[in-house]
């Protein structure tokens, strides 16, 4: 998945924003799929997990990641704006989904 979103955009994102818990399984497929697409992942390295945020959020988790990536785009008090933001989940069953949001 991360292959096909990186084609479509040109450079890195600038944050991962993970709808996944925080659960060691996890996080080895976030590795191995930075790894594989290192040329489309922010440098240095910026993720956030719902799981570690916000508990176990459910099947909300999609809509939990989304909204955290929008924040992200939007500067705050002692933070700096992203560019870009890369947002994805897996169900437990297999399902993929995933996006890259830019500011309008």
């Amino acid at each position: 998945m991360f292959h096909e979103l990186g084609a479509g955009f040109t450079g890195s994102v600038d944050a991962v924003v993970s709808a996944q818990s925080i659960e060691g399984f996890w996080g080895r497929e976030l590795s191995y799929a930075y790894l594989r697409n290192v040329e489309f992942m922010p440098e240095p390295f910026y993720e956030r997990a719902v799981g570690s945020e916000c508990g176990d959020t459910g099947a909300a988790a999609g809509a939990v990641a989304l909204v955290r990536a929008i924040d992200g785009l939007y500067a705050h008090p002692g933070a700096r704006a992203r560019d870009s933001a890369l947002v994805y989940g897996v169900s437990d069953h297999g399902a993929v989904g995933g996006c890259v949001l830019v500011p309008a």
